[in-house]
């Protein structure tokens, strides 16, 4: 399954998962909850969604990427009304990278083989690394049966992507003494939906989290997240 697609299907899983938690909620009695304030302190690995053919990457040419990453996040989570809690946290993910060649706008062409008009241009090289990173806050809508407690969660992500691609290999009708080869360095900030599910058991936690809308300063490269992670919640 393509990078994609498992965004698009994590967001469904946790959408579904949040709606049947909504649902054992609206069933649930008072005692049902779990209360007080923690913390909590998660690892895990995110995946990076790469993003529809565009200028830069362009499917028939090389594209190598490491698209996972180690990722960690902090977040102090308290109770609402019966049926959820609230939660702010920061997610700290760390460098993807890639390796890829492409040519003009103009000159590209996915249906020839190699994917460029004739006469074709010289592809250019590019590796590019980036980092993301966000402030989030969900509810939790939240089902408990002894120590076992399973939710969802709908949020929102405020997020910071930082993004280096070093370019070489000159383009003819450019400027190529000031242009190529060079290095770009660029920041973007934007929002997300923030939306999840998981399961937390004296303590311990386990989830999955989607956020679709956070994107690499250019969008042609990378765009969606989910991350996986494991941590613990400590009583505050």
């Amino acid at each position: 399954m393509d990078t994609e697609k498992s965004v698009s299907a994590a967001v469904g899983i946790t959408l579904a998962f949040t709606a049947l938690a909504l649902l054992f909620a609206a069933s649930a009695k008072a005692g049902d909850f779990p209360t007080g304030t923690t913390l909590t302190l998660e690892t895990g690995r995110v995946r990076n969604g790469i993003a529809p053919p565009g200028v830069w990457y362009q499917p028939g040419f090389d594209y190598k990427a490491n698209l996972e990453s180690q990722s960690a996040r902090a977040a102090i989570t308290w109770k609402g009304k019966d049926w959820y809690r609230w939660q702010a946290g920061f997610d700290w993910n760390h460098q993807y990278s890639g390796n890829l060649r492409f040519v003009s706008d103009e000159n590209y062409n996915p249906s020839l083989s190699p994917p460029c008009n004739v006469p074709c241009e010289t592809p250019r090289t590019a590796h590019y690394t980036g980092t993301t990173h966000n402030f989030n806050l969900s509810v939790l809508p939240t089902y408990q049966v002894g120590r076992l407690s399973a939710f969802g969660r709908v949020g929102i992500a405020v997020f910071r992507s930082t993004m280096t691609v070093k370019t070489g290999n000159c383009v003819s009708g450019y400027d190529c003494s000031i242009i190529f080869p060079a290095t770009y360095r660029m920041n973007k900030t934007g929002f997300s939906p923030y939306l999840g599910a998981g399961v937390e058991y004296r303590g311990w936690v386990a989830e999955v989290i989607a956020a679709p809308g956070i994107s690499a300063t250019l969008d042609s490269i990378q765009r969606g997240t989910v991350a996986y992670y494991v941590g613990y919640a400590w009583k505050i």
